[in-house]
């Protein structure tokens, strides 16, 4: 016995869990993701584009920089957040620094970048981060220039990966919290 289901419904909704068309596939093995690839290319290949010298690119690098520390509320990160809010994570450190009465601050702006936890007088930071801190070259390569910023401005910096914290026992994470308490000593 066949039955017949019509593709809108919940049923089939229910039963065919479709992702992405394109998620996980490039043109080297895809021929749809290389179609697409071609035609783009074929788009692009009448314009004309004239180098940009050394001191223009520059010039927008720190028109970029200026504009940052002009409008902090336009950081890059804080436009393309996905929530535009705190993340779980880091509403999970607030209350465990509230709980475990952690001299630390949440948020705070110094030039362009934005400092997740912090002890203005110690010089400490805690950045609880997500695993494209670790996974995205662009982020890590951020997150050594960030780190170095920091650094010769005093600051020590301690990084949480969220992923790892979730997975620790009870015990581990205890000692996580003890090492920040350490910290601010």
């Amino acid at each position: 016995m066949r039955v017949q289901v019509s593709p809108g419904s919940p049923i089939t909704r229910s039963i065919i869990k479709r992702t992405a068309w394109n998620k996980g596939l490039s043109k080297e093995t895809d021929e749809r993701v290389r179609k697409h690839a071609a035609l783009v290319s074929k788009r692009l290949t009448g314009i004309k584009r004239k180098p940009l010298s050394p001191e223009h690119k520059l010039n927008v690098s720190k028109g970029r920089i200026r504009f940052l520390k002009e409008h902090p509320d336009q950081v890059p990160y804080k436009l393309n957040h996905y929530s535009k809010g705190d993340s779980y994570p880091e509403r999970y450190f607030k209350e465990l620094v509230k709980i475990e009465d952690i001299s630390l601050k949440f948020h705070k702006s110094i030039s362009i970048y934005e400092l997740d936890f912090y002890n203005e007088e110690k010089k400490v930071v805690v950045e609880i981060d997500g695993e494209q801190h670790y996974c995205d070259k662009r982020i890590v390569a951020s997150d050594i220039k960030r780190t170095n910023f920091l650094s010769g401005l005093g600051w020590r910096v301690y990084r949480v990966r969220w992923s790892e914290y979730q997975k620790k026992s009870y015990e581990d994470k205890n000692k996580v919290v003890q090492e920040i308490k350490d910290l601010l000593k």
